[in-house]
């Protein structure tokens, strides 16, 4: 069996940094000839002579930057394929996940509704309520938040859900729990990507912005690539705001820096540890600091400054490491707006040991970032069909099992997946069981691999009902709500009546969907028995209840009663 080509991966997103305007970047209301590295590179502060040395000017749409590479790399041009233009879709999509629906905007500001629950969850009032410049919003609003205690709640082109709020009259704590009931609010239709603190500190008129800024996104809605890292026993570090992006899931270990100055300094500490699997990187000021606020010459400096770096972190990749340096959206900071831009992205691959292929393709999914750093370290990864992932069987045996028995089930079968690690040589694993349920497969896949691939997970094993011999996941029961308009508070109630199993749903409403209409609840219950009957193969009762009715612990609706358990 020959060895993964890398034992860590460092994986840098230059926050923002787009190469050009996507081919549907109109519809995103953006210029086609937006271009986020061109427009910087036009500023006289602008250097990239290490990004050339690795060969970012044999990139399509790059070739203007000029010809340099002295380096095997691995590099190309990224059409992001997810409906969106954000942060979330972006990293998501990089770690595998594409979005087929955009996240909800508010161009008009947040529904009453929303706002209502906000200010009743806070006990506090709310400022502003509309798309605004983060820095010109504390301007704006500051002096009244202070005197009032209001929190100032704003939106973007983004999906976003944004609290400033002064240190001194909202601690940052308070700040993030504030966050986190808005978080639990916006859920179903009104999930935001992001729900972000902003905290600021000064005096009227010259408040600013801190570095104590948090992001709080929404749960990948699937298993990234950084799970499959960290079942494989592998280590997955989060610098930046990497945890925050992916709500933690997936992560080993993570480090909040304030500054790319910190992020890269992090990066180069950890290049002298020994982990083994993933370092994943944000340098966010290219976008928050520079991009949002239209600063040319400071987004020049910024880049020059990471191109110096860059040099000197170089040398410091061992012989089984590799580099990828990419990013997620673009933010043309000399747009006529202030928001992100639909564009392509840069991405380049170097590593003494990886395969040389030639520079400049594009590709048609940030997706393809997951599939590569999979691949080096020889681990599960998808492929543009997008239909399941690849199984690296020079590093790995897969097997389904039953969960209960241990049984090892025929190929085809849904079940809970085991891995057993052939050559990690650092705490091999044998038969790990990852309780996440699937199935293998080894039909051919469209991009023409034969290795056995891996349906995506239906659900954890640890959560699965068995309902009239039926295998059924709350995670399919969320992922009808969902799809139907409803929050994802609702409670599972099994029963066993005259021998025989029974399943109730209740869901709450939502304010939108609430109705004392008899007839329109009794349709909007069939509606959903259906899509479950549909989803899980067996018949479940829909009961729908009013919005807060469903008894909570410790904030969160209990989500099932096993009555045959009692």
């Amino acid at each position: 069996m020959k060895q993964p080509p890398a034992k860590r991966v460092f994986l840098i997103v230059l926050d923002s940094l787009g190469i050009g305007a996507a081919p549907d970047a109109e519809a995103f209301g953006d210029v086609p000839d937006c271009n986020t590295f061109r427009r910087i590179a036009c500023d006289p502060a602008f250097r990239a002579d290490t990004v050339r040395h690795l060969g970012m000017g044999e990139i399509e749409g790059v070739e203007w930057l000029g010809k340099g590479a002295v380096c095997k790399t691995v590099g190309m041009r990224l059409r992001e394929k997810s409906r969106g233009k954000d942060t979330t879709t972006g990293h998501w999509e990089l770690a595998g996940i594409v979005s087929e629906r955009p996240m909800p905007t508010y161009p008009d500001g947040f529904p009453e509704d929303v706002l209502a629950k906000f200010r009743q969850a806070t006990g506090r009032g709310v400022l502003c309520n509309k798309p605004y410049s983060g820095t010109e919003v504390i301007r704006d609003y500051g002096k009244q938040h202070v005197e009032s205690g209001d929190l100032i709640v704003y939106t973007s082109a983004d999906s976003v859900f944004q609290i400033a709020a002064h240190e001194d009259v909202v601690p940052v704590e308070q700040l993030y729990e504030y966050c986190r009931m808005a978080r639990e609010i916006l859920q179903g239709e009104h999930g935001v990507g992001r729900v972000i603190a902003r905290p600021f500190t000064g005096e009227h008129p010259n408040f600013s912005r801190t570095a104590n800024r948090r992001d709080f996104s929404l749960t990948p809605p699937a298993p990234t690539m950084l799970d499959a890292i960290k079942d494989a026993g592998m280590d997955v570090i989060g610098v930046g705001k990497i945890s925050d992006i992916f709500a933690g899931q997936g992560i080993t270990r993570s480090i909040h820096t304030h500054s790319n100055t910190e992020g890269m300094e992090v990066t180069t500490q950890l290049a002298g540890e020994d982990f083994h699997g993933l370092c994943f990187v944000n340098l966010v000021d290219f976008d928050m600091v520079y991009g949002h606020r239209n600063d040319i010459s400071g987004y020049a400096k910024a880049f020059a400054a990471f191109d110096a770096w860059l040099a000197t972190f170089l040398p410091l990749l061992r012989e089984d490491d590799a580099l990828i340096i990419t990013a997620d959206h673009g933010c043309d900071p000399g747009d006529t707006s202030t928001d992100h831009t639909r564009e392509y992205v840069p991405c380049m691959m170097y590593g003494k040991k990886l395969r040389y292929s030639p520079l400049g393709r594009t590709r048609p999914t940030f997706a393809d970032v997951a599939a590569h750093v999979c691949d080096m370290l020889g681990v599960a990864y998808e492929c543009e069909a997008q239909t399941g992932m690849h199984i690296n069987e020079d590093h790995f045996i897969a097997e389904i099992i039953d969960p209960d028995t241990g049984e090892v089930l025929p190929e085809g079968s849904k079940g809970e997946l085991v891995f057993t690690s052939i050559t990690k040589q650092a705490f091999p694993l044998l038969r790990y069981r990852t309780r996440d349920i699937c199935v293998l497969s080894r039909k051919k896949c469209s991009c023409g691999r034969t290795l056995i691939k891996m349906a995506k997970p239906m659900g954890r094993s640890d959560d699965m009902l068995i309902i009239k011999g039926v295998n059924v996941f709350p995670s399919q029961v969320e992922a009808v709500l969902l799809e139907q308009g409803y929050q994802a508070n609702y409670q599972i109630i099994v029963d066993r009546v005259n021998h025989s199993d029974t399943m109730e749903v209740q869901v709450e409403m939502t304010a939108e969907n609430f109705s004392d209409s008899l007839a329109k609840i009794t349709e909007m219950e069939k509606s959903l028995v259906a899509a479950l009957k549909t989803m899980l193969g067996i018949y479940a009762k829909v009961k729908l209840v009013a919005p807060k009715s469903i008894a909570r612990s410790e904030g969160k609706a209990v989500r099932v009663i096993d009555k045959r358990k009692i």
